[in-house]
């Protein structure tokens, strides 16, 4: 079982929804059992995450064309490149860190604990 990081309910609608905060990439086996959770809930979850957990999760472009990411994979997104209709359940938004010492402290972080970024099985 994986709990989100935040559940949000909103007080004029009491409609359920998660965050997920990704600093770090992480294997592919541990996103799929992120978003396998996430699918089971059917409840809409606000990924944010840096960029290369962004292209993790709904995949990026290649030299031979468009890759799928993981979030593809459990089918909580539709194949192929993002389209931002809203209409499914997983939103991913990449946010970027300002202060340049805790993206020091991250850079130094992921190099140590390096996973490979871009597999996608």
């Amino acid at each position: 079982m994986h709990w989100p990081g935040l559940v949000v309910i909103r007080p004029d609608t009491q409609l359920l929804f998660a965050v997920e905060v990704e600093l770090t990439p992480k294997t592919p086996a541990a996103l799929r059992q992120i978003l396998r959770g996430c699918l089971q809930a059917r409840r809409k979850v606000i990924h944010l995450c840096t960029g290369a957990v962004v292209r993790q999760l709904v995949g990026h472009q290649t030299p031979g064309g468009w890759k799928d990411g993981i979030a593809q994979q459990v089918r909580l997104l539709p194949l192929g490149p993002p389209t931002g209709d809203g209409a499914t359940l997983l939103h991913v938004q990449e946010f970027h860190l300002r202060d340049p010492g805790v993206r020091a402290q991250l850079e130094r972080h992921t190099a140590r604990h390096r996973v490979s970024t871009y597999t996608v099985r």
